[in-house]
């Protein structure tokens, strides 16, 4: 393969005797592979981690040493093989074969995150760790199975962890077809791990999916308890232990571990291969239910006991003496739920059962969903807002479990979300329990109202304890406060109050029709509505009756339904003032107010489509379009105009869009006017943007001011402090920053550690704009409420010339979990790139990122700073790579449109006097003064 032609996955390569790495790997790799690092030493092979330079990204080369057998060279050449048939998200890819006279080397998909046995280097791992290994490996299996392989070593070490955690089952060399006549093994011959192998894979008997279950049933014990079920000094000893010996129950050593957990390892390590499961995809089909199994060999232990003895009571001792042994716990009478367990307490104080969550529980309510007259306890579990600033990512979890034990149901809601979710934030809920009678049968279902723990985004789902069914309702741009149902509805209609978010986090209101299950409709899974903001207001079984935008104020906290079907909306109450209250009419309109009695339901959807279609929607291309779709609302719907909160919505929008299109003097008047007008905290917030962009910047930082200082909401109170803080950078204002500063931290950062590290990004911002950044702006992070940190900290590593090996993935890794700052995000990758000597692949990323940010910076200042940035990072780019002609051209077309002392300037300006090196600082006198001076402000500010 020469450099005029694609790289391509599959082939066997020759392997050549010139060596391209610098790394001592004992053999001579092709010029397409750059060694790095050696990644593990085994007894038959070494693992090295390597470039692949032609498809560009990184790999893992399993390199054997010399001397292999016929039969040994014959079963890696099926793995390379069996490993291009097979593709799996849990399966780690085989890539390519390399061979020379003496070695081969597997080519294969590298897992950065180590194995699941080195993870036990640390200790156990916790329970849901486990819980999710187990359902990683038995998905893994299950496609093997159903494909007709055995893997036939399935140990810790053979499962290794990606970058979101997932299981990817490796090491496909001993695998073998069902089918396969001929093995390349005798039949007599052991092949596997001793430790994990079953006892007829000890026995050289012919091995089934059922042997494969229990090496998984020896890993999962090992995960759970920190040890294999058979443990001694000799090879021999641990083989008779999986031959003769029945292991101890794990909860003996953990004590935390679910019964039915326990209970389903304790099955896979049958003796026998049918008490175990017949293949992995009816064992995952078991797991996924999450109750205690019963092994086969108890059943037949029942029967034989039986069999011994004559008469009805003799047989119900018998099943007493064999069958209640194994399941009694203590009659529970009462549940408890503490820390991350929930546990049941016999009347005599005795623990009888104990089912452990991964994250701590929050909520714990009871109600009787089954009807059997005793309630049921729920829980719901998740880290908490507390750990917005770790990078916490454990989802959420929902467990209903009745008081001797059973679970009714247990679900994760972001699992149930993973095809509803339209919003670019990780599914992170905090899930809020409310049992409510959906559909009048006098018979309570489980409402969650799934509030983002950090972002805005919502989800209801439900739960119908009648047909054991979750149903995802619908997902919102804003969190919903309370939902309540209109007595006597049929189908149910439930009505809520909450924000709107994207609608400038205005209060809103409105209504859902829910069909509920029924003998004739199929329970799969329904459509689930999505936000009225962004698409159509009826979905499968649900729809919008109505929805309704409120005036502006303080959040709502709760819903009350009237007689006569009219709505209460109660808002967060004020100190020293009573508690507000809006009527809304059963047709969705504010009382008092113009519309009171109307039926403006169809009016108030189709206003928020024709609002879309001025900024989002297929937006207009010119004034004279614009003008057009704006007179349509206006005239078409007169009615809703008079309230003033469309009023506020409708102006605002077309605000933006003027500057979008190049009117930016139009734009700025209409929002004067508008806020002169309406008392809507997001027309004051863009017009602060507006200014800004139209250089006033002294009267932007003035009115974000009185926001901060007087917020009508969170976007005046947190987003307004965010612009103070970027003007202060754009004026390199080091005397108001600190000031600045503390207007972000006000009520949003609750802990000393969340404002230090806030404080540490914020400077860092500044010291990268100033071209005065240091060591500490290199290792500042993204959380919450500062989520560009990951890219300054990338961009300060690479203008000081320190970009770290890979770099480019750690960018990467960062943009998909901080989507609040997806431009910055894209120049740090770019950055990131260019600092790898990757200049094509960042002048092109640059160009996309320039051509999508330029329309968005029009009517946005903080993406008008990162395009000024991207713009200047892509001369360096052109200049480095060569294109000085061109590079010139354009620094100095942008040139007049940057502010002198700032970053995007300077690089500008060395592409211009063609001095310097790009990413690298050259004004390194200025940056300690810069820097002493931040640090003693922040300190004054403290």
């Amino acid at each position: 393969m020469d450099g005029s032609e694609p790289a391509e996955r599959g082939a066997t390569l020759p392997w050549g005797a010139a060596a391209s790495a610098d790394a001592d790997v004992g053999v001579a790799f092709p010029s397409r592979w750059r060694i790095a690092r050696q990644l593990g030493r085994g007894g038959q092979a070494d693992v090295w981690l390597a470039r692949d330079t032609e498809l560009d990204e990184w790999v893992a080369i399993k390199v054997f040493r010399s001397g292999l057998s016929a039969a040994q060279r014959e079963r890696i050449r099926r793995e390379v093989r069996l490993g291009r048939s097979m593709v799996h998200p849990n399966l780690v890819r085989v890539y390519e074969l390399l061979e020379s006279s003496e070695r081969l080397a597997v080519v294969m998909e590298w897992v950065p995150e180590g194995s699941l046995a080195q993870r036990l280097g640390a200790g156990v791992l916790p329970i849901g760790h486990v819980i999710q290994a187990a359902a990683d490996t038995l998905a893994a299996l299950a496609f093997l199975h159903d494909h007709r392989v055995v893997h036939r070593d399935i140990k810790p070490s053979n499962l290794l962890l990606d970058n979101a955690g997932r299981v990817r089952l490796a090491d496909l060399g001993l695998v073998r077809p069902l089918e396969a006549g001929g093995d390349l093994t005798q039949t007599s011959m052991t092949v596997g791990t001793p430790a994990y192998m079953s006892p007829e894979q000890l026995r050289g008997e012919e091995l089934t999916p059922a042997s494969d279950l229990y090496g998984l049933g020896v890993t999962l014990y090992e995960l759970i308890t920190g040890a294999p079920p058979f443990v001694a000094d000799s090879e021999f000893a641990v083989s008779e232990g999986h031959l003769h010996r029945r292991p101890r129950d794990p909860r003996a050593s953990r004590p935390a571990c679910p019964r039915w957990l326990a209970r389903f390892v304790m099955r896979l390590l049958e003796k026998q291969p049918g008490d175990r499961w017949p293949d992995a995809g009816v064992a995952l089909r078991a797991f996924e239910r999450q109750r205690a199994v019963v092994s086969p060999r108890v059943v037949r232990l029942a029967k034989r006991a039986a069999v011994l003895v004559v008469g009805a009571g003799a047989l119900a001792t018998a099943v007493v003496t064999v069958l209640v042994p194994l399941f009694a716990g203590g009659e529970a009478v009462e549940v408890e739920a503490a820390a991350s367990q929930v546990r049941g307490v016999d009347r005599h104080g005795r623990v009888a059962w104990t089912i452990q969550l991964e994250a701590p529980i929050q909520r714990r309510v009871r109600a009787d969903l089954d009807g059997d007259g005793i309630p049921e306890t729920v829980v719901t579990a998740n880290p908490g807002t507390a750990s917005m600033g770790t990078g916490d990512g454990t989802r959420s979890e929902v467990l209903v479990v009745r008081t001797d034990g059973t679970v009714l149901t247990r679900v994760s809601p972001e699992e149930r979300l993973e095809r509803a979710w339209t919003f670019p934030y990780p599914r992170l809920l905090d899930p809020i329990p409310r049992v409510i009678d959906l559909d009048g049968d006098d018979r309570p279902e489980l409402a969650l109202l799934c509030q983002h723990r950090w972002f805005y985004p919502f989800a209801l789902l439900v739960y119908w304890p009648r047909h054991d069914h979750w149903d995802a309702i619908l997902v919102h741009s804003g969190w919903l406060s309370d939902i309540a149902v209109v007595p006597g509805s049929s189908p149910p209609r439930v009505r809520f109050a909450g924000v709107n978010n994207r609608l400038g986090i205005l209060p809103v209101a409105g209504e859902v029709v829910i069909t509920a299950p029924s003998p004739g409709l199929p329970l799969e899974d329904a459509q689930t509505l999505g936000p009225p903001d962004l698409g159509p207001s009826a979905s499968g079984r649900w729809a919008y009756s109505w929805y309704t935008v409120l005036e502006q104020g303080r959040n709502p906290t709760g819903i009350s339904l009237a007689p006569d079907g009219a709505s209460a909306v109660a808002f967060a109450r004020i100190v020293g003032a009573p508690v507000r209250t809006l009527r809304v009419d059963r047709w969705g309109n504010p009382v008092p107010g113009p519309n009171a009695g109307r039926r403006l339901a169809e009016l108030r959807s189709d206003f928020l489509s024709r609002l879309g279609t001025l900024m989002e929607f297929e937006p207009p291309t010119n004034l004279d379009a614009l003008r057009d779709r704006v007179d349509s609302i206006e005239t078409g719907m007169p009615e809703l105009l008079e309230e003033a909160p469309y009023r506020a919505l409708l102006r605002t929008t077309h605000g933006r869009a003027l500057a979008r299109l190049g009117d930016l003097d139009g734009a700025v008047r209409l929002l004067e006017e508008a806020v002169a007008d309406t008392r809507y905290e997001e027309t004051r917030y863009r017009l602060v943007h507006l200014l800004a962009l139209d250089g006033r910047l002294g009267e932007a930082s003035a009115l974000a001011e009185r926001m901060v200082n007087a917020p009508w909401n969170q976007r005046g109170g947190y987003d307004g402090a965010r612009m103070l803080v970027r003007i202060a950078v754009e004026l390199r204002d080091e005397g108001f920053l600190p000031q600045a500063f503390q207007k972000v931290r006000g009520p949003f950062l609750q802990s000393s550690d969340e404002r230090t590290r806030a404080e540490a990004a914020l400077w860092a911002r500044a010291h990268l704009w100033w071209d005065a950044v240091g060591e500490a702006d290199c290792a500042v992070r993204s959380w919450a409420y500062v989520p560009e940190g990951d890219a300054i900290a990338a961009l300060a590593r690479w203008r000081l010339g320190r970009a770290e090996p890979g770099e480019v993935e750690r960018v990467r890794a960062a943009a998909a979990a901080n989507p609040d700052a997806e431009w910055e995000n894209q120049v740090a990758l770019s950055a990131a790139l260019l600092g790898s000597g990757r200049i094509a692949e960042a002048a092109a990323s640059l160009e996309r990122t320039i051509a999508t940010l330029e329309p968005l910076s029009r009517d946005d200042f903080m993406n008008r700073q990162t395009l000024d940035l991207a713009r200047s990072v892509y001369v360096a780019a052109l200049a480095a790579g060569g294109e000085r002609a061109r590079a010139l051209a354009e620094a100095r077309r942008i040139r007049p449109t940057l502010r002198d002392r700032l970053l995007p300037a300077k690089l500008v300006d060395e592409v211009i006097r063609g001095v310097g090196t790009p990413g690298r600082a050259t004004d390194q006198a200025d940056a300690p003064r810069v820097r002493r001076e931040g640090a003693e402000s922040a300190s004054d500010s403290r």
